[in-house]
C-alpha cells in the first residue's frame, strides 16, 4: 500500500497526470526492450532461417490481457493439436514450437508441463523470450498469433484428437499416494478445495 502511494506520488509530482503505466514510459520502455533485443533476435533469424528449410519453425504468440490457465489451454492445446492433426495428414517433418506468454504465468507447475512439449516463454524465461520474440517470419519461420475464437472445422479437430499433455509414473504414484491419505475410504461423500496457488 505504502510503496504504491509512493509511486503514485512520483507520477504526478516528477511526470504529471500525462504519463501512466500504459503511456509514455511504457512506450519508452518498449522501445528501449526493442533496441536491446533486435540484434540478437536478428542472430536468431539467421540460425531458425537456415533450420527452417529442412524443418519448419513455429512461434505461437499467446494473449496476454488476462494471465488465466483456462486462456492458455484455449489458445495452445488447440494449436498443438491442431499442428499435430496437421502433421500426421501431410506426413511432413513436424514443426519446431515456441510458446511465448508476454507475461507471468498464472500456474507454474502447468506451464512447467507444456515446457516438456516445447519450449514455453514465460516472465521465468524473459531473455529468451524476448529473442524469439523479435524473430522475423523469413522463409520457413511462423509467427502466428493465437486467435481468442476457432473455427468449427478446428473445434472438431480439437475434441477428436488426444490430450498435448500427460502425467508422468512418478506424478501418477504421487497423486495416487496424496488420495490415499486424503481419502482412506473411497466409498465416502468428499469436499474438494482447490486453492488459486502458482506453485
Amino acid at each position: 500500500m505504502i510503496s504504491r502511494i509512493k509511486t503514485n506520488l512520483i507520477k504526478y509530482f516528477f511526470f504529471g497526470n500525462s504519463i501512466t503505466d500504459d503511456g509514455y514510459l511504457r512506450l519508452a520502455y518498449l522501445v528501449g526492450r526493442f533496441i536491446v533485443f533486435l540484434p540478437l533476435s536478428l542472430c536468431a533469424t539467421l540460425v531458425l532461417g537456415v533450420y527452417s528449410i529442412f524443418r519448419p519453425v513455429k512461434i505461437f504468440m499467446l494473449r496476454c490481457d488476462r494471465s488465466k490457465i483456462s486462456f492458455i489451454v484455449e489458445d495452445l492445446e488447440v494449436a498443438l493439436r491442431i499442428e499435430t492433426h496437421n502433421t500426421k495428414i501431410s506426413g511432413t517433418k513436424p514443426a519446431l514450437l515456441f510458446a511465448v506468454l508476454d507475461c507471468d504465468s498464472p500456474n507454474r507447475a502447468f506451464t512447467a508441463m507444456y515446457g516438456r512439449v516445447l519450449p514455453f516463454l514465460d516472465n521465468d524465461r524473459p531473455f529468451f523470450r524476448g529473442i524469439i520474440r523479435y524473430t522475423l517470419p523469413i522463409l520457413r519461420i511462423e509467427r502466428r498469433y493465437l486467435a481468442r475464437r476457432q473455427s468449427e472445422n478446428q473445434m472438431i479437430i480439437w475434441s477428436k484428437s488426444p490430450p498435448t499433455l500427460a502425467f508422468t509414473d512418478s506424478e501418477r504414484k504421487q497423486g495416487i499416494d496424496l488420495e490415499r491419505s486424503l481419502l482412506p475410504n473411497a466409498n465416502k461423500p468428499f469436499v474438494c478445495i482447490a486453492l488459486p496457488e502458482k506453485s
